[in-house]
């Protein structure tokens, strides 16, 4: 294979990572959303953590770790120069944001009281410890956090004058805004009074901040792989 051939094949494989993981992302909230729908009778429930007491567990589980593991795994620029204030490489951040998406699938939250969550669909007893509702927690801060710095700070550093680099720039910066946003609305809501927040529960607004978030963070990595070209170029290369 010439040196040419070969560098292709890499540039290939990383969109196709960052196409998979892209689509975790987007697959995530609507998978355990509707699986639990058709096969639970749940018509929305108030997190998408709280679906690891559904019968969408496993799906829960097994894509945040599969996402996790992608993004730890992912090689992203580390020299100096491509450094957020000559210090942090979007290398760290992926690997930051791999490893919290593990904990959320890991460490559950708590924050479930219904039958369903204490009789249907039990967690292991050891995960009724206090400690593993905050571990949750902060996990999952730490993926909104990371995330919406990678799309806002980092891949908004790709070439804007390549074709359609005006585009995928604006996109990485809505995307990423929304992203924080998300975040920075359930922080807010979760220091609201108890009796200003009880209105608003039938709403799901969590389930809400977290799935519009998710979302972004999926089409900013499918954006970021060319989604479309690099489905082509599998599929050239598959047959």
């Amino acid at each position: 294979m010439s040196d040419t051939n070969a560098d292709a094949t890499v540039v290939v494989s990383y969109d196709v990572l960052r196409t998979l993981i892209g689509l975790l992302g987007v697959a995530l909230p609507t998978a355990a959303w509707l699986g639990a729908w058709w096969l639970d009778g749940e018509v929305l429930l108030g997190s998408i953590s709280t679906y690891y007491y559904s019968s969408m567990r496993d799906v829960f589980v097994g894509i945040l770790v599969v996402t996790g593991v992608f993004l730890a795994t992912y090689q992203g620029y580390r020299a100096p120069r491509d450094r957020l204030l000559g210090r942090f490489s979007d290398n760290l951040i992926t690997n930051l944001a791999g490893v919290a998406a593990i904990g959320i699938a890991l460490f559950p939250t708590s924050a479930c009281e219904a039958v369903r969550c204490v009789s249907s669909f039990p967690g292991p007893t050891w995960t009724r410890a206090p400690v593993v509702h905050w571990i949750h927690v902060g996990s999952a801060a730490v993926f909104f956090l990371s995330m919406g710095a990678m799309a806002l700070l980092f891949f908004t550093r790709s070439d804007r004058t390549k074709p359609g680099g005006t585009r995928r720039h604006w996109t990485y910066v809505i995307t990423g805004s929304v992203i924080l946003l998300c975040a920075a609305g359930m922080a807010l809501y979760g220091l609201l009074p108890g009796s200003v927040r009880a209105p608003l529960e039938g709403y799901s607004p969590i389930f809400w901040g977290e799935a519009i978030g998710i979302w972004a963070f999926g089409i900013a990595w499918l954006t970021k792989g060319h989604a479309l070209r690099t489905g082509r170029e599998v599929l050239k290369q598959t047959f």
